[in-house]
């Protein structure tokens, strides 16, 4: 009869541990997200240089807008292919002349990691260039157990 109940016993563990309903987005926590634009003329200059333009980075027209994302996995299960994709809307995009990021990473479990950082440079009107960005949201995608996964988090100005 012993036997029994502690056969019984070892079983009920196991099934309960089995059936834990975890909520996945919630273990992928977003410890900051930022956006900030900003004029560096050295900054520029290379991507004038790379882009073969002619004119010079002018302070009242270019401006670079830097997305920042900082992620930390709480949850028992690594994450994989872990990309931010800044949602933009479509009157900022007819300000971009050029991007760069986006490069999928993997987060193991109680880890924290910087998302490499999107760039944007912009062309026009500085004021609306930074209303527009500053109302942007960020989409996080990842896989984890053969699933994707989806967040979408506002950002933070940072001046």
């Amino acid at each position: 009869m012993k036997k029994f109940a502690v056969f019984l016993l070892l079983v009920a563990v196991i099934f309960l541990a089995g059936c834990q309903k975890r909520d996945v987005p919630k273990t992928l926590k977003v410890e900051k997200t930022g956006v900030r634009v900003y004029f560096n003329s050295e900054y520029l200059k290379s991507y004038f240089e790379a882009l073969n333009k002619r004119t010079a980075p002018a302070p009242n027209q270019h401006r670079i807008v830097e997305y920042k994302i900082i992620l930390r996995n709480t949850g028992a299960k690594t994450k994989d292919f872990v990309l931010a994709d800044p949602i933009l809307d479509p009157a900022f995009k007819k300000f971009v002349i050029y991007s760069v990021g986006g490069i999928p990473v993997r987060i193991f479990p109680g880890k924290t990691l910087d998302l490499p950082k999107f760039y944007y440079l912009t062309e026009g009107n500085p004021a609306e260039v930074e209303r527009l960005a500053y109302q942007s949201k960020v989409r996080i995608v990842w896989e984890e157990g053969g699933k994707k996964w989806e967040k979408i988090v506002s950002v933070t100005p940072e001046r």
